[in-house]
């Protein structure tokens, strides 16, 4: 395979338009939701007003909802005082078709769109199986799943107006962790509320992605953990366990705050997070990533809310230190130039230093970071040890390593020797392992209990579903690095020293790379094929790829671990669906 470059793609003017480059990632451009309309359902307490109170803090039109008006106009009162945004409260009976078109239609008279809908309001009771009422079930999944559809239905006008083919709408529904693993309480209605949701967020993502006038709807899910609410207030009345012994189970050690929260939708609502779609996303300190695991009893504790949310404290790298290998093109270089644009100093490195070089050079022109490029041979235990001994000798801390470099190998079926998934396997998944453990001394010397440290690997959603194409060993080996970094989340989740290393992975789809061009040869197929296969009918550009490692390595994910995230336009869960033809 060779470089994709501007030379040898088809239909130059499709691709230049739906795959233009950000000259700017600076995080002020990045997360800005300044002047969005947003709806919070439920923000009058709890998760919602957390994230209400960082929209605000940010400079949103930011309505909140719930049967409670009272709740709501007080938290509006104090949202309002801190500003610069606008909160306004509102009233609606959720579990009401009539008043969820009510609703709706108040919110038509007075916007013209609709930027962002949070789905968040949501209840569930004690019940055990023997004596659970059949109004128990259709109450709660009135409140938690048929509002969620019901008012993304009813303001889907308002969110066409929004969405356009530069940047889309969203939906983001609150799921939760019970969810996603069964709980020991007597929650099962309302767990199965949130498992009903987090699917119905993948098939809207579906059929939503792209719009009749050319825009797109993304939508996706936040799962929290435990956080500070009447929820939790009830899980403790009910085991009869105070806050910090009902934490004992979570990795990181305390329960979410308002920044865990607020962060997360920020991303999700910003340009950020323009080729994300269909993710059911886990901000919970590692407790499905990590349960069970021996990472130890945590006494939890709680920290007070974090006054300021606004995008400079919850996304702030500057000064920070990142390692990143495969840093002299493609999706490597594309992370790099995000954060030295935002003021980090990296660490670049391949075995084409020349490459590397070149990176550098035009990245430490643009500033106001710094880049630094070094030659590495990770096809080996001792090259990625010498790795490490020479950031060790430059610097006394690592912040950020971003395990990116890797290799893939195409052919058929009969004709991947043994010699192909070797060198496959061992960049790809042995390497990342040798190196954070060679730069753990430097992880830990940057891991606080305020500020972890991080390692983010670099997967592909060839690793989450299977491909039509030959590449075998690569998409194994990409499934492969996927469960290690839910391995090494459990592993390194405390520190002796009493901080964190948090551990994610993103699995990007199509990316204009050396790989994608490879792709478009083995298939026959044009990189516009390629790119119209994807539901938001693009590829992957430097802002998507640059801000999810900058969200990955900021105060906004310092509740993430366990994760891979697929940032993908939506290819992993509207593939057959029914979206649109797909050549991919």
């Amino acid at each position: 395979t060779s470089e994709v470059s501007s030379d040898n793609l088809p239909s130059q003017q499709r691709i230049e338009k739906t795959n233009e480059t950000m000259s700017s990632l600076n995080a002020a451009e990045l997360f800005d939701v300044k002047d969005k309309v947003v709806i919070v359902t439920g923000g009058g307490r709890g998760i919602g007003k957390m994230i209400a109170d960082g929209f605000v803090q940010n400079g949103a039109k930011v309505y909140i909802a719930s049967r409670k008006l009272e709740a709501c106009q007080a938290a509006a009162k104090e949202l309002n005082d801190k500003g610069p945004g606008i909160c306004i409260a509102l009233k609606v009976d959720l579990t009401s078709e009539d008043e969820c078109k009510a609703f709706a239609d108040e919110i038509i008279k007075r916007e013209s769109r609709l930027d962002v809908l949070v789905n968040n309001s949501g209840d569930g009771a004690d019940t055990p199986v023997e004596n659970t009422p059949a109004s128990v079930w259709r109450e709660t999944f009135a409140l938690n799943v048929t509002s969620a559809y019901l008012l993304t239905r009813f303001l889907l006008p308002l969110l066409d107006a929004a969405a356009t083919s530069s940047d889309a709408a969203r939906v983001i529904n609150v799921g939760s962790v019970g969810g996603l693993v069964p709980q020991k309480l007597n929650t099962m209605v309302y767990d199965s509320s949130k498992a009903a949701l987090h699917h119905l967020t993948r098939i809207l993502a579906a059929k939503l992605a792209h719009r009749p006038n050319g825009g797109h709807i993304l939508v996706n899910a936040i799962t929290p953990g435990y956080v500070p609410s009447r929820l939790t207030e009830g899980v403790a009345y009910v085991t009869g366990k105070r806050f910090e012994e009902i934490g004992q189970a979570i990795p990181v050690g305390r329960m979410g705050e308002a920044s865990d929260m607020a962060g997360l939708a920020i991303f999700l609502a910003s340009k950020a997070s323009a080729w994300i779609s269909g993710q059911v996303i886990t901000t919970d300190g590692g407790m499905v990533g990590a349960a069970e695991t021996g990472v130890g009893p945590s006494k939890l504790y709680l920290r007070p809310n974090m006054s300021a949310l606004n995008l400079n404290n919850l996304f702030d790298v500057k000064g920070k230190v990142i390692v990143i290998t495969g840093g002299g093109r493609g999706i490597g270089k594309m992370m790099a130039d995000g954060f030295v644009q935002n003021g980090a100093k990296v660490y670049i490195a391949s075995r084409s230093l020349d490459a590397c070089e070149a990176t550098a050079k035009e990245l430490n022109a643009k500033g106001p970071g710094k880049c630094i490029p070094l030659q590495a041979n990770l096809l080996s235990e001792a090259g990625c040890k010498e790795l490490a001994e020479q950031i060790a000798k430059k610097e006394s801390k690592v912040d950020v390593l971003i395990n990116n470099s890797g290799v893939s190998w195409g052919g058929d079926f009969d004709h991947h020797p043994e010699s192909a998934w070797n060198k496959v396997l061992t960049v790809n998944v042995t390497s990342p392992f040798h190196l954070t453990k060679f730069l753990l001394p430097l992880l830990d010397a940057a891991s606080t209990t305020s500020d972890a440290a991080r390692v983010i690997n670099v997967g592909s959603v060839a690793g989450l579903r299977p491909q039509q194409i030959d590449t075998i060993a690569y998409d194994t080996s990409k499934a492969a690095i996927h469960h290690m970094t839910r391995v090494l989340a459990a592993k390194l989740a405390r520190r002796p020293n009493g901080g964190h290393i948090l551990v994610n992975a993103i699995a990007p789809g199509l990316v204009p790379s050396k790989m994608s061009k490879g792709i478009s040869v083995v298939t026959g197929l044009g990189m516009e094929d390629l790119a119209m296969g994807i539901p938001i009918q693009r590829f992957g550009l430097d802002s998507d790829m640059a801000g999810l490692a900058i969200f990955l390595s900021s105060k906004a994910s310092g509740w993430i671990t366990g994760m891979v995230i697929a940032s993908d336009g939506g290819q992993v869960y509207t593939m057959e669906t029914g979206v649109g033809p797909s050549k991919l």
